[in-house]
């Protein structure tokens, strides 16, 4: 979401191509108004044995790090640096601090083109939830010399992902973050506050149908339904689904006996799946192709996280939907929420179930937080504010993307 955020406030200020990879192809034909698009399918793009020795070699390598070694090939790189000359960009923007493996093609075409600029959108302050890896781990770990390497993996992960954020901070001219904690950490960990720049996540908030002004909301039904919305290939949301199912979830039903809970989005785990089968009244979608049908069902979002960085989509989709929203202070981190206005703030998991509750057993409070947060969403973050913070941070149009 923030990536098409980005390619759409960009085309408003000049041509825009895009390169791409991924595993699997990409329908070219699904996003509009691209001056080029190419993409390579990573599962296509072979690697040579040199870097296959060298991926396997990982944990000698002071930069070795399983995601960027997935998601680098030379073959990719050699694409990526012919594709460069043929769309002459004023600006490249890389998305997430996974592609600094490309920095070096990009570097390379600005020394070659005085006046480009290079911007790194960081998703995330990857260096600290790289901290936080070991504390989201709930499987237990495998015997024999692979559960030592994974192990030891994980002792080395945060120090080689800030030198990765520390190196791709000094080499780029700009590094966009989602909110002014995260400039903050950044700024902790690295300095050169110089290069931040806050790019906050907006949605289009006329998508959601929340329109105060309009009676055409769906009804919903007379059983409350709990909803939590994620990429459960998310530590964070892990964990926090399984505070839901464990514990949140049951003592709110002691109040609410037909709750319903809702677990939305990819890759739920095998807890989830196997909840779901166990209670009827817990449902796991795992991918859907939009949220807003399950939005438009929920009376009440429960955000339990307890770890994480960056800012949630989550929270801004369920404002512009109209939905209350129950959350822990982290859950609400980067936005400019106030207690018993636009959320309500809770920490503990009893504290959060009856935070649930209220909301479930007063119209008029849910009534409240729904607008409140409406309200925020429409000037804060919607699309729109967004696109003013981007076109901010380049200092004008007429750029060739």
């Amino acid at each position: 979401m923030r990536n098409l955020q980005n390619l759409d406030v960009l085309k408003t200020l000049g041509p825009v191509s895009l390169f791409s990879l991924y595993k699997g192809s990409a329908e070219v034909e699904s996003y509009d108004g691209l001056a080029r698009w190419h993409h390579c399918d990573l599962n296509q793009s072979g690697r040579s044995l040199q870097e296959k020795l060298r991926n396997r070699l990982r944990l000698l390598r002071p930069d070795g790090h399983y995601y960027t070694d997935w998601i680098h090939t030379a073959q990719v790189a050699q694409q990526f640096a012919a594709f460069l000359p043929q769309v002459r960009p004023q600006l490249i923007l890389l998305e997430e601090l996974w592609l600094s493996p490309y920095l070096p093609v990009a570097i390379a075409y600005r020394a070659a083109n005085p006046g480009c600029q290079i911007v790194l959108d960081n998703h995330n302050v990857e260096g600290l939830l790289a901290q936080e890896r070991g504390v989201l781990e709930t499987s237990s770990p495998k015997a024999g010399i692979r559960g030592w390497s994974e192990q030891l993996d994980l002792a080395l992960r945060p120090r080689r992902v800030q030198r990765l954020e520390r190196r791709a901070l000094r080499a780029v001219d700009q590094m966009w973050v989602c909110s002014e904690a995260d400039r903050a950490a950044m700024r902790s960990l690295y300095g050169l506050d110089h290069k931040l720049r806050v790019v906050p996540n907006g949605v289009d908030v006329s998508a959601y149908g929340a329109d105060e002004t309009s009676d055409t909301t769906p009804a919903k039904s007379e059983d409350p339904v709990i909803l939590f919305l994620g990429s459960f290939a998310y530590g964070p949301n892990r964990v926090a689904a399984k505070q839901l199912i464990e514990t949140i979830y049951p003592q709110l039903r002691q109040q609410h006996p037909t709750a319903k809970l809702l677990l939305v989005g990819h890759e739920p785990t095998d807890l989830m799946l196997q909840a779901a089968q166990r209670d009827p009244q817990i449902t796991v979608t795992g991918s859907v192709p939009s949220v807003l049908p399950y939005l438009q069902q929920a009376h009440v979002m429960v955000v339990p996280l307890r770890h994480g960085s960056g800012t949630r989509l989550k929270l801004l989709e369920a404002f512009a939907a109209g939905v209350p929203v129950v959350t822990t202070a982290k859950g609400a981190e980067g936005l400019d929420v106030v207690d018993g206005e636009h959320v309500l703030l809770r920490e503990d998991e009893a504290d959060l179930a009856a935070g649930a509750a209220e909301v479930l057993a007063s119209p008029e409070l849910a009534q409240r937080l729904a607008h409140g947060a409406y309200q925020l969403v429409q000037s804060s973050y919607s699309r729109e504010a967004a696109a003013v913070k981007i076109q901010q941070a380049l200092a004008g149009g007429g750029t060739q993307v």
